[in-house]
């Protein structure tokens, strides 16, 4: 399995080299574990795009904290950090907000919209995403 997760990353960041010019920064979109608490904590390099995204899903109606130890996404390399800019931003969605998206499009909307209009202030966006 090692082996196999090690190719796919390999092949991702190989495909995400040839997109990395045509966005000044990523947004890396994660599943957290958390199926108690809805919450998206936000990581990255770009304090900026971190606030901006917290702001808008805070007006939207979600919670939002820190990054615990280990999701704070601020090594250069993490593919969040990425982009030509080499900041970007780190989502970690909880269980329980991805099952309330999942289950209720009006909030799936909402939550889009929300880091639509941070990115639109922000500028250009690729997205990578992976839930647990």
């Amino acid at each position: 399995m090692e082996t196999v997760t090690f190719i796919l990353r390999a092949v991702f960041l190989t495909n995400l080299e040839r997109l990395k010019p045509s966005a000044d920064r990523v947004i890396a979109v994660h599943g957290q574990f958390d199926q108690k608490e809805e919450f998206v904590m936000i990581g990255g390099l770009d304090d900026r795009l971190r606030s901006r995204i917290k702001q808008e899903l805070e007006t939207a109606g979600f919670q939002t904290r820190p990054p615990t130890e280990g999701l704070m996404a601020t090594d250069p390399m993490n593919i969040c950090n990425r982009g030509k800019l080499g900041r970007g931003a780190q989502l970690e969605v909880s269980r329980k907000v991805r099952d309330l998206l999942r289950n209720d499009k009006d909030r799936l909307r909402a939550f889009a919209e929300a880091v639509r209009r941070a990115i639109q202030i922000e500028g250009s966006v690729i997205f990578y995403g992976k839930t647990d």
